[in-house]
């Protein structure tokens, strides 16, 4: 975890462009139309949740850390937006989530697997 340094070189990377909280689980919106027969499979998405501890200070470890496995993923019909589905949201957790096999549909690697969200609420519609 940390500040990484970005250059632009003109060609779009295969990346994570936004992860968004759904009334059952999260939206996956990538910056290129992935690979849809893996982006299919719920083994290639691997996720926990934790709590981090309020406190003035800084560095505080994860706690109460639980897996959580999707009991589906939904590719979009352009190939740019995968649903994961889970078998619980919980309030008040941040939400880890590591993507492996990934590749865009034209064969990019993804350059960053991973991304993270603090689910303070969770959605009423």
């Amino acid at each position: 975890i940390g500040l990484k340094k970005i250059t632009y070189t003109g060609r779009l990377p295969h990346e994570i462009h936004k992860m968004s909280l759904t009334k059952t689980g999260f939206a996956l919106t990538f910056t290129k139309p992935v690979n849809k027969t893996e982006a299919a499979k719920v083994a290639n998405y691997s996720l926990r949740h934790f709590e981090l501890r309020w406190h003035a200070g800084y560095n505080t470890g994860p706690s109460n850390a639980q897996q959580v496995i999707p009991t589906s993923a939904t590719v979009s019909a352009d190939g740019r937006t995968v649903r994961l589905e889970l078998p619980e949201l919980l309030k008040e957790k941040v939400y880890e989530l590591h993507l492996t096999n990934l590749n865009a549909a034209d064969g990019s690697l993804l350059k960053n697997p991973k991304a993270y969200y603090t689910l303070n609420r969770l959605r009423k519609n």
